[in-house]
């Protein structure tokens, strides 16, 4: 019995290479916010234009960070 799929569901495989590019820059941009101590979801939330603090662009939160 196969159960890959299955398996991808739980472990966050992806099938195409754009999904892996996507949930890599997902992951970097995660990492990063957490390097910053800046909330990864607020982060996102605040780019999708979703209601709540203002949050600078990264590119300046990394260079005040240096």
């Amino acid at each position: 019995m196969n159960t890959n799929a299955s398996e991808n569901d739980i472990s966050g495989g992806t099938v195409s290479d754009r999904g892996c590019d996507a949930r890599d820059v997902m992951l970097g941009l995660a990492k990063t916010c957490l390097k910053l101590k800046l909330p990864f979801y607020r982060y996102l939330g605040a780019r999708l234009g979703i209601a709540g603090p203002t949050i600078p662009p990264l590119a300046d939160l990394i260079r005040q960070a240096t």
